[in-house]
């Protein structure tokens, strides 16, 4: 993924609306590119900001809290994607040799 498809992304990983897909090289070239980086930092300062000033709160403006939350809510479902990929996986593994252990059965018994 390059810069500018990058910053086209900006606002659909902010919102959570960036395919899975996507996601993963998304996150790398963030962490890889400073200028990129400093991009989503700026986007997600100006949506916090603006946020707060639509809410009318008094609470604490922090950008860069929001930016490590939201880069750490990027990195656990990326977790939680692979953990459920080793999962299928390792049940699938165990169903196919429950067939072969089943069919190798048969076969010593007899049909």
């Amino acid at each position: 993924m390059d810069c500018r498809e990058t910053c086209a992304k900006l606002e659909d990983f902010f919102h959570n609306r960036l395919p899975f897909d996507e996601l993963e090289p998304f996150v790398e070239h963030i962490y890889g590119c400073e200028a990129c980086e400093e991009e989503l930092k700026t986007y997600v300062m100006i949506d916090v900001g603006l946020a707060q000033l639509d809410d009318d709160t008094d609470g604490v403006y922090d950008p860069e809290g929001a930016y490590a939350a939201c880069m750490d809510n990027a990195l656990n479902h990326i977790d939680e994607h692979l953990v459920w990929k080793s999962f299928r996986y390792a049940m699938s593994t165990i169903a196919f040799w429950f067939v072969v252990l089943a069919f190798l059965l048969k076969v010593k018994i007899g049909f």
